[in-house]
């Protein structure tokens, strides 16, 4: 069953996501990063490679020839059908997906675990609610979370 996580309260849905990264790759969790705006993608993408050298996070955008072995890779439309190969190795069959877009991924119903990040703006929150209906209409498993 398909669980999706709405972190709620986000200062800066972009920053928190960074952090949000960088908490499940220490944990060891594989993350998949959506996003079909590509200039939110390439914010993300600076804001990751901006952290301190201590807390690097190796990632790469998924295409044909991306590394293997990364913990992070990011997803936009055109990437997206190497998703589902990059998921059946076993090295990411427990991988999540972090979406950054603000529509729901590309067929939802094929991960196991979606995070969200809302951010403060009424637009932002809008749109979270809207994707939570599509979500709850899949019937995917709901989480609410607060940040403070």
């Amino acid at each position: 069953m398909l669980r999706v996580d709405f972190a709620f309260g986000a200062h800066d849905r972009i920053a928190q996501a960074v952090r949000t990264t960088e908490r499940h790759v220490s944990k060891g969790t594989p993350l998949m990063v959506f996003c079909d705006d590509e200039q939110r993608l390439e914010r993300y993408d600076q804001q990751l490679w901006a952290l301190e050298d201590t807390a690097f996070v190796a990632h790469e955008r998924l295409t044909p020839h991306a590394l293997e072995g990364l913990k992070v890779y990011l997803i936009d439309t055109v990437s997206w059908p190497l998703l589902s190969a990059k998921l059946a190795t076993a090295a990411y069959q427990s991988a999540w997906l972090l979406n950054l877009a603000d529509q729901l991924p590309p067929e939802p119903q094929a991960l196991s675990r979606i995070l969200e990040v809302v951010g403060p703006e009424d637009d932002d929150r809008e749109k979270a609610r809207k994707r939570w209906r599509q979500y709850q209409q899949l019937g995917a498993d709901l989480h609410s979370h607060r940040l403070t």
